[in-house]
């Protein structure tokens, strides 16, 4: 999939991998979200005064996190990819976005915006 990438008003076509997510995939990342913060808040009713604030908070996070994980549908690969300005590698390997929209990454040599869209 052709992404574009957009650095200070300059757009470039860049080839970079893309996948879309299958539902199984989006299904299974979700499931593994609301697993970890589920086990946290029951492993957190065991502390004494903060149970009353850890529990309610972390099974919150489980069902808006898994969520949110559910709706992401694309992955963009990039460990190929360097930034357009400085050519420096970007510290990013996997960004999972929900829709077309723009994703803003910086990079941290130049500390320039990058905007992805696919």
């Amino acid at each position: 999939m052709n992404a574009t990438i957009k650095i200070n008003g300059q757009i470039m076509d860049h080839q970079i991998p893309t996948e879309i997510l299958t539902y199984p995939n989006r299904l299974k990342r979700s499931i593994k979200a609301i697993f970890i913060f589920v086990t946290a808040a029951s492993f957190s009713i065991f502390i004494p005064v903060l149970h009353f604030v850890l529990v309610p908070t972390l099974l919150f996070l489980a069902f808006f996190l898994s969520y949110s994980k559910f709706q992401e549908k694309y992955k963009i690969d990039l460990e190929k990819v360097h930034c357009p300005s400085c050519q420096a590698k970007l510290l990013e390997k996997d960004v999972f976005v929900k829709s077309n929209r723009p994703t803003k990454l910086y990079c941290f040599s130049c500390r320039k915006q990058i905007d992805f869209s696919i």
